[in-house]
């Protein structure tokens, strides 16, 4: 729950050495969410290394994909924030920065509901973008499919 992962944070961040990256829209408009999300988790890790002052390290990644251009041993895992603890918490410090994230463009564009969909595509922030329109922080190839449904005409 929310709740839980707000605690476990906080526990994590003051026991650990962390870092967080994050992708901007127009990479990932460039590239995909994928290699923008993989190309985070590449900076996110060589800055734990770095401030960790590792010198063999051996890095745990989320999925069935390695980070490329990666300098350093690695191991991709299927679900992996299930059975790594290590990695379940990256994952509570990624989705717990994110979240607070959203929550801040929340209040700077309400009208969007980002504190309760955090950016997910639900039929009240699709109402939004239909009434509002998009903003910087929107990837227009993510609504692609429904400004398309929105235009056809009925025949």
């Amino acid at each position: 729950s929310e709740k839980i992962r707000e605690e476990l944070y906080e526990i994590i961040i003051e026991n650990s050495v962390w870092s967080v990256s994050q992708g901007s829209v127009e990479q990932i408009e460039k590239t995909n969410i994928l290699a923008t999300s993989l190309w985070t988790m590449k900076i996110a890790c060589e800055n734990v290394i770095e401030k960790a002052d590792l010198k063999n390290p051996f890095v745990l990644v989320d999925g069935n994909k390695l980070i490329r251009n990666f300098t350093y041993n690695q191991k991709w895992i299927k679900k992996g924030d299930g059975l790594s603890a290590s990695i379940a918490a990256a994952s509570i410090i990624a989705k717990v920065t994110r979240d607070r994230y959203m929550d801040e463009l929340d209040k700077k564009f309400p009208q969007y509901d980002w504190k309760n969909n955090k950016g997910y595509m639900t039929q009240a922030h699709l109402d939004a973008v239909d009434k509002y329109g998009l903003t910087k922080y929107h990837r227009k190839s993510f609504f692609t499919n429904h400004f398309q449904k929105q235009m056809a005409l009925p025949f």
